[in-house]
């Protein structure tokens, strides 16, 4: 029998993981402690204030804690939605509606990995790819994540922004020009708002550069290795220079090189010695890379 999908959206993704929580499967197990139980699971749970993809109401030490569930494919993450998340669950508290809460982001590891709002959910961030490999014996579900994951790595924009998409024209146009040895991921196609963090792939299975302009830094980002940020480091003593250090983001532990801040939505022509200096840093962390697969540094 043949399963076809053309698609899948985040409401999709929404009811598999409703399913998950009301079948309290290995997949709500990513959210939940040992000894959780679920009293309550809303979908869509709107308020005056705000929506919640998902709220989930467990007993917890003998108290009613709330988990706010975020979940995202592929649309731009809107600006302080965090804190909105965090200031319903502290009405919640003050409503007496739950004792205690923690918000949740769901999505593609590549969105987790990439997008500054998201990283503002760490630790409680569960990509679709996690939720796939836990669906053991739900072939349906498995496969909407799977469609959901395919649709997710065009990273096709909802929301247009000019400005952003002429600095990303040129951004490539300087990249062709000046560092084609280079993997920059990107295609030439209207970009979000939030598009600002080009990543370029690197000859390391587990690691990837991500230019995160708004924060003025270039990482090697190795990902799922925050826990291992002592062990990478130890590794690395003597590989790195001077003006890097190793320090953890999100789920994952990072080399960082300090570079000018830059903002998108801005004239690219306006950061021509800032982007050289981007550039070079670039540059750097890949040969970095190289030589860590190479000494076979880390696995």
């Amino acid at each position: 029998m043949e399963l076809v999908l053309k698609s899948a959206f985040e409401r999709d993704i929404d009811l598999v993981l409703v399913r998950a929580f009301y079948e309290h499967n290995d997949v709500a197990k990513l959210f939940l402690r040992e000894d959780d139980e679920i009293l309550e699971i809303w979908h869509s749970a709107t308020e005056l204030h705000g929506e919640s993809d998902l709220q989930i109401i467990v007993a917890r030490d003998q108290k009613r804690h709330a988990i706010l569930i975020e979940d995202k494919i592929d649309a731009p993450a809107q600006p302080n939605q965090y804190e909105r998340y965090c200031e319903r669950g502290n009405r919640g508290i003050e409503e007496g509606r739950w004792a205690s809460y923690a918000v949740y982001m769901s999505a593609p590891q590549k969105y987790l990995d990439s997008n500054a709002e998201a990283q503002k959910y760490h630790p409680n961030q569960v990509s679709y790819e996690v939720i796939r490999n836990a669906l053991h014996d739900d072939p349906t579900s498995r496969a909407i994540i799977e469609i959901a994951l395919k649709r997710s790595e065009g990273m096709l924009p909802s929301i247009i922004d000019d400005a952003v998409t002429a600095f990303w024209d040129a951004y490539y146009d300087y990249y062709e020009q000046n560092a084609p040895h280079l993997l920059l991921r990107v295609n030439r196609t209207k970009k979000g708002p939030n598009a600002t963090w080009p990543d370029f792939k690197t000859i390391l299975a587990d690691a990837k550069i991500l230019h995160k302009s708004e924060q003025g830094c270039v990482d090697l980002q190795f990902r799922g290795m925050a826990e291992q940020i002592d062990q990478l480091g130890e590794s690395l003593k003597g590989a790195i220079d001077s003006n890097m250090m190793i320090c953890k983001v999100g789920n994952s532990a990072a080399v960082r090189i300090q570079v000018p801040v830059m903002d998108f939505s801005k004239e690219f022509t306006s950061y021509q010695k800032e982007i050289a200096e981007v550039f070079s840093a670039i540059n750097q962390l890949n040969d970095l890379a190289i030589r860590i697969h190479t000494k076979q540094l880390w696995r």
